[in-house]
């Protein structure tokens, strides 16, 4: 998942008028007009990413330790996989491929002790819990 978001904002980037980068799913529903969402966005100077700590078993029982020194299980964040980004942040996750590296390596079905770690709902709120610190 997280291949296909960077695949579809790297192309999305090549396009200079674009500024904001929003993904949603096929169900989210906008309550307000497109104009409306558009002008907000536009006027709104930042990016929005859901982004928490989880203690339970869908959040921080999912880290691996392989993933240290650079991403710690304190900075290790959980959040939907639906975001909106600015371009200088879209740049940035394109940028990046040190924590793209660890959670592709780390961050899967499967992994040690039966853990079942999705890089989708916890590779961008981790990047950004770490970078802006």
């Amino acid at each position: 998942m997280v291949d296909a978001e960077r695949r579809l904002m790297a192309n999305a980037l090549q396009d200079i008028d674009n500024q904001h980068f929003v993904l949603l799913s096929d169900s989210c529903v906008p309550l307000h007009s497109f104009d409306y969402v558009y002008d907000y966005l536009m006027g709104a100077n930042l990016s929005f990413i859901d982004c928490f700590y989880d203690p339970g078993p869908h959040g921080n029982f999912r880290y691996s330790q392989n993933m240290l020194p650079e991403v710690t299980e304190t900075d290790f964040r959980k959040g939907s996989q639906w975001f909106s980004v600015k371009r200088q942040h879209a740049l940035m996750i394109i940028a990046d491929s040190l924590y793209y590296t660890k959670f592709k390596l780390h961050c899967r079905p499967g992994m040690e002790d039966g853990r079942n770690c999705y890089a989708d709902e916890h590779y961008l709120p981790t990047v950004f819990r770490v970078s802006t610190q």
